[in-house]
Order: C-alpha cells, then sequence, then structure tokens
C-alpha cells in the first residue's frame, strides 16, 4: 500500500460523521500531502490520548486507474499484504521479527482486511490495521484505519464507514 508523509499546517478534509470532534476525534493541522501517485488523500483523523483511551487514526483517499487496480486486487486476497518485496535481504529478514496475520474483512459495502502486526520482541505491543475498498465507478474508495488493538481499529472503521 502506499506511505503518506504529511508536510505544511491547516486540516484536511471535513472528517467523518461518526468519528466527531465531541468524542475527542481531531483533524491534524496538515495541509499538503506528499503520496503515491494515482491515490489522492480525502478525510484523515486522529484520536490522541488523553481525548481517547488509546491513539488511533483514520485516513480515506481516493484511487484511480493502475493504483484502483492494483490496489483491489491486492485487498482481494489478504495474504498478498504479508508478502516481503522479493529485493529483501535476508539479513534484513532476520532483523525483523514481528508477526503479522491478515484475514477478509467486509462493512457496509468496503471489502479488504484486517491486519493483525505484533513485535517479537515480548513487549506485548501491537498494531492493529484494517484497510478497506469499495468500488464507485471510476474510482476505488479507500479506508485505513489504525489503533493499537483489533477491536479499536476494526470498530474505527466500521463508524467511518457508516458516517
Amino acid at each position: 500500500m502506499a506511505a503518506a508523509l504529511v508536510a505544511s499546517c491547516g486540516g484536511y478534509g471535513p472528517g467523518f460523521a461518526e468519528l466527531p470532534a465531541a468524542s475527542g476525534w481531531e483533524r491534524p493541522p496538515v495541509r499538503d500531502w506528499l503520496i503515491n501517485d494515482g491515490l489522492t488523500p480525502r478525510e484523515w483523523v486522529v484520536c490522541p490520548r488523553p481525548a481517547c483511551r488509546q491513539e488511533a487514526m483514520v485516513v480515506a483517499f481516493e484511487a484511480r486507474g493502475e493504483t484502483a487496480r492494483q490496489v483491489a486486487a491486492t485487498l482481494a486476497r489478504p495474504d498478498r499484504l504479508l508478502a516481503a518485496p522479493a529485493d529483501r535481504n535476508e539479513r534484513a529478514k532476520r532483523r525483523n521479527r514481528a508477526h503479522a496475520r491478515a484475514e477478509p474483512f467486509a462493512t457496509g459495502g468496503f471489502r479488504g482486511a484486517r491486519v493483525l502486526i505484533t513485535p517479537g520482541d515480548g513487549t506485548g505491543r501491537a498494531a492493529a490495521v484494517v484497510i478497506l475498498a469499495r468500488d464507485e465507478g471510476d474510482r476505488l474508495r479507500l479506508l485505513l484505519s489504525i489503533a493499537p488493538d483489533m477491536d479499536a481499529a476494526s470498530a474505527n472503521a466500521q463508524a467511518a464507514v457508516h458516517g
């Protein structure tokens, strides 16, 4: 998937109705994004501590053309999200002791995957990512929800989809 780099200041997107500021969700002070070609950011909200029990983030993107086709194909098979790039060397593989599992997930007309990543260092910390997509004719609407546990990431994704 794409990695986003944010810069500048100002708000981005209208946010999500079901993730309101009154509940601790806020739009980060971001005006400009540097992002992979083929993806357009639409909304971005975060819920920092202490407003939220766990820090979380939800981002919506739009993809078109070849990027949309590639993302849809990857999400159709969640195991592809876990595949290491072909050019990774053996030393990097040994250093990376994280464990990940992916499973299909769908809600509100969106389909995709839930991914849980746990480090191999025994800390018990984790990162949960829900990646969803919905075909909207000439574009693919994408939603990314990140939280420390799968229940929170899934609930936030469902709220964003249904809001």
